[in-house]
């Protein structure tokens, strides 16, 4: 019972309506994910095999599933089509298909992927709960504008660098003006603050109070939402109150059992903040299972396996998200970590650490970790550039001060590793090692 969605052929004669039709794609693919009795891979690895010429055999067997499913979206004017099939991976019978056409509407948008939902449980024999059923049936918005606006939010919170999750800000901001009751705009939005938050775009206490109205009023509008669980228990993890992200983590896996990022974030907390390394890696190979191209959660497998000391397979998993994503930053960054304090490598160590910043030039927490290699070769004024560099890109960002305190540790000043020892501890108050 496990099935991979393919990415969705536009049918249009405009290919400006292939951001529609990948995001009838992407919440065809969530709507089915909230059915428990299904394993259901999620967005990031499907989007792998878009104009793939392997056949469906290959793609089952690449991603771990029995079914597959294809389709279409043609928009014209103000009707829609969405064609759909059910496949077999290891014999390549058909088992559905349907044609919907429909006037273009938000309401007649998930109307048609309720039923695609409904068809495929049917058919692969998985029995939805009444809860399950309610949640299908749902309408999160009538407003094809604001829906439009999320899909694209959507997209680019996913390309996860600074740019796009500013990007992303807009684009949620955009749909929620157009309809204030759409919880997942909210929902994802929070997300967003988050996730800037995590790279250092924004300052934690000025994101997580974003973020935390905008999940508030998410789950005020929608208290069954797993997406708004999730980002909860990240706004509480950042705080630290870990015993209640878990159980928010807990929560949004109890209303979709596929959330591969739910798994993700889950585990992270369970790394970084509590140490549980081995339970981290479980959950970070469940979140592999469900999302097995995805390079951040590869990557997080590699840190649970660096963490345990098993160095030589972490550096393997980094490189296998290469493989995956050649432009993924931070692998190149965990990488250049290895050959650093790792294998001594140094010269390795800068030629990685370069390619993470060119790649994501407007993280601010990318070039400080230059800046710790030259403060280990003793070369204080290459450092020094490079963390001043860090905090033109995030004056409010915690890592940057927390380099310029470490910096001014190493020159042995310190009456002014003291003043940025506590804009550290104001960033973060958590962070006791200052």
């Amino acid at each position: 019972k496990s099935i991979a969605v393919l990415p969705f052929a536009n049918r249009s004669a405009n290919q400006e309506d292939a951001f529609f039709v990948d995001g009838i794609h992407d919440d065809i693919l969530t709507h089915i994910s909230r059915i428990s009795a299904l394993k259901v891979i999620s967005r990031t690895s499907v989007m792998k095999y878009r104009d793939t010429t392997k056949n469906l055999m290959t793609i089952g067997e690449e991603l771990g599933v029995a079914t597959v499913l294809e389709g279409g979206v043609q928009r014209a004017g103000n009707q829609v089509r969405v064609n759909v099939q059910l496949i077999d991976a290891a014999t390549d019978d058909h088992l559905w298909s349907d044609i919907y056409d429909r006037q273009l509407t938000a309401a007649n948008i998930f109307a048609i992927q309720t039923e695609i939902a409904t068809a495929i449980a049917d058919a692969s024999r998985a029995t939805l709960s009444p809860e399950e059923q309610d949640r299908l049936a749902s309408v999160p918005t009538e407003n094809l504008a604001a829906y439009e606006a999320y899909l694209l939010g959507k997209q680019r919170l996913a390309s996860d660098t600074a740019a796009s999750l500013v990007e992303a800000v807009d684009y949620f901001q955009q749909a929620i003006e157009l309809d204030p009751g759409f919880a997942l705009a909210y929902a994802g939005l929070a997300d967003s603050y988050v996730m800037q938050v995590y790279l250092g775009v924004l300052a934690q206490e000025e994101g997580l109070a974003k973020a935390q109205a905008a999940a508030d009023k998410a789950l005020a509008l929608d208290d069954r939402l797993g997406e708004a669980y999730n980002s909860l228990a990240a706004i509480k993890e950042e705080r630290g109150d870990y015993e209640g992200a878990e159980a928010m983590y807990r929560r949004a896996l109890e209303l979709n059992p596929n959330y591969a990022m739910a798994y993700a974030w889950y585990g992270g907390l369970l790394h970084f903040y509590l140490g549980r390394f081995e339970e981290a890696l479980a959950l970070h190979r469940k979140a592999a299972e469900l999302d097995p191209l995805s390079a951040g959660i590869i990557t997080s497998v590699g840190l649970d396996l660096e963490s345990l000391g098993r160095f030589d397979e972490a550096l393997a998993r980094y490189q296998r998200a290469l493989e995956v994503d050649p432009g993924y930053a931070h692998a190149y960054t965990y990488i250049g970590d290895h050959y650093r304090l790792v294998s001594g490598r140094l010269d390795e160590a800068v030629v990685w650490y370069a390619k993470g910043i060119s790649l994501d030039p407007g993280n601010p927490s990318k070039p400080i970790w230059l800046a710790f290699l030259f403060l280990d070769l003793g070369d204080f004024d290459r450092a020094e550039s490079w963390i001043e560099r860090s905090l033109e890109l995030g004056p409010e960002s915690f890592w940057p001060n927390f380099a310029m305190y470490a910096f001014h540790l190493y020159r042995g000043g310190e009456a002014a590793a003291l003043d940025y020892g506590r804009r550290v501890l104001a960033l973060n108050p958590l962070f006791v090692s200052s």
